[in-house]
């Protein structure tokens, strides 16, 4: 059942067959990501609990996930009808109060059809067949991290992304030489998408021409054609993922669900969806968090990739050494062991490059791929990061367990 399925069949259960004024039938009616809702016919012209009306017609608990705008008109119409009589319980002519106004919801990506149509073309997609490799001893690892797809640019963004791809794939036969590459690693790093209703800086949604929807559907199709592009030339792929805070759900400012709730593992959900009933994606393993802002994985024998935004690491001197304090600070708790086995930590959010090895391990900040032109960062001094896609190579064997990091 699809999203706007499911609010037809949860308020006409609710939905009362009495009748009522011309466009005011009690429930709610849903289109898109955008609806109305209108309650039953009221005695009383009181303040009224929209939440209450969303549980009853919805479901319980809906009022999380729906909304109406406190700035939003509310329409009404009086309608003459039989009641009861409170006291006595005798019918008596009634007026009874409808009212009216827009319903929104905070899953702003409301599933469309193009998640059907791209799960059609790559089902179609024949498996070649692949060399079973018992130990793998050395993966290619890409970064998918600050493409803030929404912004000006974005087409440009994409284009240039897709030369970086096709790049890392001419490159593979280069590091083929010199290592035995069975295994592909694709690391969500977060911030894929910009998020309308996210205002992190001024001019935010003035320099955004993509809602959210578009949003979501560019940022479906870049991921999915990069995995379409790299992982047949893999025996294994694992494609793991994290949260930036552009992807928060947020209202004035702050985020106010979960941290799962978050439009960059959404992304995630739906493209394992769409390769999940594809025979020749059957060796991709998914690692989609469901609340953590850290995601580690043994992408090898012994050695262990951990992923997060970086918005998370907030004290320091400087960008690389927030994220190495945080990191020290968060390995260092027995409750995060698996940031303790760490061997590199790969971080976005910061949009330029930097390495540092911390003890044995390797932090490692990912480039960006937004070509928006950063203003308000540069108009307080930051300058301008150079784009691009970070890949790099981990090894299962003693000592450095990273090598050949290249920005493509």
């Amino acid at each position: 059942m699809n999203f706007d399925e499911f609010i037809e069949v949860k308020q006409s259960k609710q939905n009362p067959k009495d009748e009522h004024p011309k466009g005011f039938k009690p429930g709610v009616e849903w289109n898109g990501n955008k609806g109305q809702i209108t309650t039953k016919g009221l005695e009383d012209r009181g303040d009224l609990d929209w939440d209450e009306w969303i549980d009853y017609w919805i479901g319980k608990g809906a009022s999380k996930t729906f909304y109406i705008k406190k700035d939003e008109a509310i329409n009404f119409r009086v309608w003459d009808a039989w009641g009861k009589n409170p006291k006595t319980g005798e019918s008596e002519p009634t007026k009874f109060y409808y009212f009216k106004t827009n319903l929104y919801s905070r899953e702003n990506s409301t599933p469309d059809k193009d998640i059907q149509e791209l799960a059609n073309r790559i089902s179609k997609i024949k498996p070649k067949p692949k060399t079973k490799v018992k130990v793998h001893e050395t993966c290619l690892v890409l970064s998918c991290s600050d493409w803030q797809v929404g912004k000006k640019n974005t087409e440009k963004s994409v284009l240039q992304y897709f030369e970086s791809i096709y790049k890392i794939k001419d490159d593979l036969k280069n590091l083929r030489k010199k290592h035995t590459i069975d295994k592909l690693v694709i690391c969500g790093l977060g911030d894929l998408v910009e998020n309308c209703s996210n205002n992190f800086y001024p001019m935010g949604l003035f320099e955004q021409e993509f809602d959210n929807r578009q949003q979501m559907r560019i940022a479906r199709r870049m991921l999915t054609k990069t995995i379409e592009i790299l992982a047949p030339l893999f025996t294994d792929v694992i494609v793991m993922a994290t949260m930036g805070n552009h992807g928060e759900r947020r209202q004035n400012g702050k985020a106010n669900t979960s941290f799962g709730d978050n439009m960059d593992v959404e992304l995630f959900d739906s493209v394992e969806e769409i390769f999940s009933k594809s025979p020749a994606f059957k060796h991709i393993k998914w690692y989609i968090p469901d609340n953590y802002l850290t995601t580690s994985v043994q992408v090898l024998p012994n050695t262990v990739l951990s992923i997060a935004h970086g918005h998370q690491a907030r004290y320091g001197s400087n960008a690389q050494a927030k994220v190495v304090n945080w990191f020290t600070k968060m390995s260092s708790n027995k409750t995060k062991a698996e940031l303790y086995d760490t061997d590199v930590l790969l971080v976005g959010h910061f949009h330029h490059h930097f390495s540092v090895e911390v003890d044995h391990r390797l932090v490692l900040c990912a480039t960006a791929y937004d070509l928006s032109g950063q203003q308000w960062f540069s108009e307080q001094g930051g300058g301008s990061a150079l784009h691009g896609v970070t890949a790099f190579l981990m090894h299962n064997k003693e000592g450095r367990k990273w090598s050949d990091i290249n920005i493509y």
